[in-house]
């Protein structure tokens, strides 16, 4: 029996490597977002644990405290600009990662319809020589 030898086989390889590469930027993406709001979160316990003291008199504590929460309210804002890109960024790389995983799987798809073609050509092609032997073994 013959070795099964698909003419695509290649193309099939490199966009299984492309497959994986896609995936593989998806899942960084995933992990620079959520990186950044772990990030945010954080600066928003660090916020909420920032309640002033009422007790201190002293002005200079009381602006340096307020200008400390002020700034610290304008990196929640950023962190939360970053957070939406790297979301889009994260979807852009999710989309390809299907896209990707669809060229894949097609190829699979007709790698595997050829092998049973091939299969039942093999197994006919077979069938005719036992037939054939089967025949010339009862000739005299």
């Amino acid at each position: 029996m013959a070795k099964f030898q698909w003419r695509l086989q290649r193309l099939l390889e490199y966009r299984q490597l492309l497959e994986k590469q896609a995936k593989d930027a998806f899942l960084q993406a995933k992990a620079r977002t959520n990186g950044a709001e772990a990030d945010k979160a954080r600066m928003e316990r660090d916020l909420a644990s920032q309640i002033p003291e009422r007790s201190s008199e002293d002005l200079h504590l009381i602006l340096s405290h307020g200008s400390f929460v002020e700034r610290l309210e304008d990196l929640i804002q950023s962190q939360a600009a970053v957070i939406s890109v790297l979301v889009d960024e994260e979807e852009t790389f999710r989309l390809a990662w299907i896209f990707a995983k669809q060229e894949s799987e097609a190829l699979l798809k007709l790698r595997e319809r050829a092998l049973a073609e091939w299969q039942i050509e093999e197994t006919r092609l077979e069938q005719n020589a036992l037939d054939e032997w089967a025949v010339m073994r009862r000739t005299p």
